[in-house]
């Protein structure tokens, strides 16, 4: 007897509504690094061996990633432009 699977129906969206949904994403990310206090940045997490710094450097290169990917030039910085000019970057890890 063969078990079948269920694969969900996904549903296509504009690049827009991409956009607005990162953006929103984004800016709550934001948020939450913002209410981070210095005295937590180096607690760990519950991913072995990963402080709040390094989770957050991680999420923020991830983030970052696709920018550089559709960067015409390396050599050019990029940010997420989601985090509203907050002063976010990968490299603040």
């Amino acid at each position: 007897m063969k078990s079948s699977t269920t694969t969900p129906e996904f549903i296509p969206i504009q690049r827009s509504e991409a956009m607005d949904l990162a953006e929103t994403a984004y800016a709550r990310l934001a948020d939450v690094l913002e209410g981070i206090r210095d005295d937590q940045w180096q607690l760990p997490t519950d991913c072995a061996g990963w402080t709040v710094r390094d989770m957050a450097g991680h999420i923020l290169g991830a983030c970052d990633r696709p920018l550089h990917i559709a960067s015409s030039s390396a050599s050019k910085s990029h940010r997420c432009d989601g985090l509203g000019g907050r002063g976010f970057s990968s490299s603040t890890r």
